[in-house]
């Protein structure tokens, strides 16, 4: 989304919100009013009321245990139930905050306006003007307290894109809330202009992190090559291809994260730049005959996985609906080039599918519409071996 405004350049504020302590204050007594409004059967709440019924808890501090003390609120922390009644209570604030769908959110098609995402307490705003999004947390800060709740406004952080005009100054429960050119949110870097250069320096980092932890096992003579290709796939590339589906990548991130892996690797298997050895045969050696691919293939296959399950989805759903989301009215591109996106990286990426598989699909043109190409690929999509086919072949053709 954030992608698809910058293309237009157009403003938009986004604001991270976090709750303080937000398991532990929950309302237990509004959060069973709550699941009987949204139609659980009685049954199911008088059993979760007896759950919660005299709990007491401890605190584990300088090797000492404290004594029980009586719990009121919030709802157990590693209990597989928590979440889906945290969930009831988030999407019920959500749902009765009065915000003005008018004055807040974001265009995303015509007509349709996004207001907010949610992941557990994580909570995004998004809005194209100062005002509405200052009264959409008026509205959330009044809800919140109705739970129990309240924000942290020291850890609430707002991001500004394409913004023209001074900072706006939003204050939440009396507070102003910082502005960032960068925020961590879900275990990734989101930066204005939807860029993953932070996230890929970040990434590099966490994975060299990995690969040092891990240093007591690269020097091991008595484990084969194999088993540490293994280990290292699971736990070194793994962290740094982490969500790597969503990212716009260019040529540069990925010789980045090329130039990372084949170090690595390199190291693993005691092959000096001396040796004259090709990344190729470096990756054979470790890896063996499967799963050999490089750093760029893999992106390429997640992304082509990622792709499609999108277009498999339902026209309802809101991944869907961004994907094939189009320029608003008076919406227009800057002049010059244009700044990489996901779907113009996927857009080159797919083109190779009209030359490949069984069931070839006719290519596009510049002249086609901003969607029509996903049209063609949502055909072949609805078919998982067909598309799991030609994504196969795609990836060796590359």
């Amino acid at each position: 989304m954030l992608e698809h405004r910058h293309t237009y350049r157009r403003p938009t504020i986004v604001v991270f919100l976090d709750i303080r302590a937000a398991f532990d204050s929950l309302d237990r007594t509004v959060l069973w009013d709550c699941l009987l409004k949204k139609g659980v059967p009685e049954k199911f709440i008088n059993i979760l009321k007896a759950l919660y019924t005299n709990t007491s808890g401890r605190v584990r501090a300088y090797n000492h245990i404290s004594p029980l003390f009586h719990l009121s609120s919030g709802v157990r922390q590693g209990c597989p139930i928590s979440p889906f009644l945290f969930n009831f209570a988030i999407d019920d604030i959500l749902e009765t905050a009065p915000m003005d769908v008018s004055n807040g959110g974001v265009d995303m098609l015509p007509g349709e306006r996004l207001l907010d995402l949610e992941y557990a307490d994580d909570i995004v705003l998004l809005c194209d003007n100062a005002q509405g999004m200052q009264s959409t947390l008026n509205q959330l800060a009044i809800s919140v307290r109705r739970y129990g709740m309240c924000f942290a406004p020291s850890k609430c952080k707002v991001l500004l894109q394409d913004w023209q005009d001074s900072h706006p100054v939003l204050t939440l429960d009396g507070e102003q809330i910082e502005v960032v050119e960068k925020f961590v949110y879900l275990g990734s870097y989101i930066s204005a202009g939807g860029g993953v250069s932070d996230e890929i320096d970040a990434r590099i980092m966490k994975a060299r992190a990995a690969y040092a932890n891990l240093g007591h096992l690269w020097r091991l003579r008595d484990v084969s090559l194999a088993v540490k290709g293994r280990i290292y796939n699971a736990s070194v590339r793994a962290v740094l291809l982490y969500a790597c589906e969503t990212w716009p990548l260019r040529v540069e991130d990925v010789r980045r994260l090329s130039v990372f892996d084949h170090r690595c690797l390199r190291r693993i298997a005691d092959i000096q730049w001396q040796h004259h050895v090709s990344n190729v045969k470096v990756r054979h050696r470790v890896f063996g005959r499967r799963d050999n691919d490089s750093i760029g293939v893999t992106i390429l296959k997640h992304r082509l996985r990622l792709l499609g399950h999108v277009l498999r989805m339902s026209s309802q759903r809101l991944p869907r609906r961004a994907l094939f989301a189009d320029s608003g009215t008076g919406w227009k591109k800057r002049r010059g080039g244009q700044c990489m996106t996901w779907c113009r990286g996927m857009k080159k990426s797919c083109k190779g599918l009209a030359s490949v598989g069984p069931s070839r699909v006719p290519g596009w043109s510049p002249r086609d519409g901003a969607t029509q190409w996903l049209e063609t690929l949502s055909d072949m999509a609805q078919n998982r071996s067909q598309w799991r086919s030609c994504c196969n072949l795609l990836l060796l053709s590359t």
